[in-house]
């Protein structure tokens, strides 16, 4: 909603913001996920110990 609201107030026609919200919105969902979750604990969380790719070591005996 924040994306086409600032698309249009940059004086895009509706079918610009249509069509250019669809990847801006997945580019920062993308970003969003990599700064919140991929390199962070959290990683654990959503993909578990043994599947992230952050360790560290001594945790869970190995």
């Amino acid at each position: 909603v924040v994306v086409a609201a600032e698309l249009f107030r940059a004086g895009y026609s509706q079918s610009e913001v249509f069509l250019m919200t669809i990847p801006l919105t997945f580019a920062g969902c993308l970003v969003s996920y990599y700064v919140l979750v991929k390199f962070t604990p959290l990683n654990w969380l959503v993909n578990g110990y043994r599947k992230s790719w952050l360790k560290i070591p001594m945790i869970f005996g190995k």
